[in-house]
């Protein structure tokens, strides 16, 4: 990797958050519901990133807000499941968005309340897995059919956690991170739908929850994360990338200006990552949002 990779401002989003999720429709990025400080108050704020100017716009927000939830889009429509709708309680409840329409409505709930999931969509179906429920963390598999408006039951995963992130690439869904009752996890497991199983891969080399996770350029980008260091729970300002053709993790040379945990990562316009939101020391809710060029790592 270059020496000079770095990461490098960009314009910051309208509304300071973390634990937010993050979806892409009609080709913009979008920063949905997530914390203000210190989990206070959840916010149903949703923002769009405008790839000509950089700048994010504020478009009509979640009929519910919530922070800790899990998103993905299909073709032109972000879906939203899940999460906490008050500083104490979880949700069922799942909402669409048509950016055509620029309006939320509600879909069927999940089966169960549910916060913390990662997900991600496969094959038009948009997969919620994992994720905290009454009972502490699961390792259920709901696949949401947009078609029908119905879910069903995958395999589950092998390791119950919370706040993990999921991703796509190569037609398989990678798991990745999260917490349960043994602490923070580096734990990586790849789903492959033509065989509904999972596969234990080769674990990150730092314990992460609710880092920002991508899919670019046949690999997978791992930034921040919250993470357990010397007893006290940090958000870590570094990355890590994954090649699926080695079954190895690289460090990413490039830390963040300031750790961010629960935020969030997605590709952006001229090929690069953007990492935005999240909370910085002291659960602070961050406006935060930098680029890394993909073409550096």
């Amino acid at each position: 990797m270059p020496d000079t990779a770095t990461w490098t401002a960009r314009t910051f989003l309208n509304v300071a958050r973390g634990g937010l999720a993050n979806a892409t429709a009609g080709g913009r990025i979008h920063a949905i519901g997530g914390w203000t400080s210190d989990f206070a108050t959840p916010l149903a704020s949703v923002e769009a990133h405008q790839p000509g100017t950089g700048a994010w716009q504020l478009v009509a927000p979640m009929l519910t807000p919530r922070g800790n939830l899990g998103a993905a889009a299909v073709g032109n429509r972000i879906y939203a499941f899940g999460g906490f709708d008050t500083p104490d309680t979880g949700t069922d409840l799942a909402e669409r968005f048509d950016r055509s329409a620029n309006q939320w409505e509600q879909i069927r709930r999940l089966p169960v309340a549910t916060t913390g999931s990662g997900a991600a969509a496969l094959g038009g179906r948009i997969f919620v897995v994992g994720g905290g429920t009454n009972d502490g963390a699961v390792t259920s598999v709901r696949v949401y059919n947009p078609q029908t408006d119905t879910f069903s039951e995958a395999a589950p995963m092998p390791t119950a956690r919370e706040l993990l992130k999921v991703t796509e690439l190569g037609g398989q869904l990678y798991a990745i991170g999260g917490v349960n009752d043994t602490g923070f996890l580096a734990t990586v497991e790849r789903y492959t739908p033509a065989t509904d199983t999972w596969e234990t891969v080769t674990p990150m080399s730092t314990p992460r929850g609710n880092p920002g996770v991508v899919s670019a350029a046949g690999r997978i980008f791992v930034v921040g994360g919250a993470s357990d260091v010397s007893g006290s729970v940090v958000p870590l300002q570094s990355s890590e990338v994954f090649d699926p053709n080695t079954n190895t993790w690289q460090p990413v040379d490039a830390l963040l200006p300031v750790g961010r945990g629960s935020l969030s990562a997605e590709r952006g316009p001229g090929n690069v990552i953007l990492a935005f939101g999240g909370f910085e020391s002291g659960v602070t809710a961050s406006a935060r949002v930098e680029a890394l060029p993909i073409s550096q790592l």
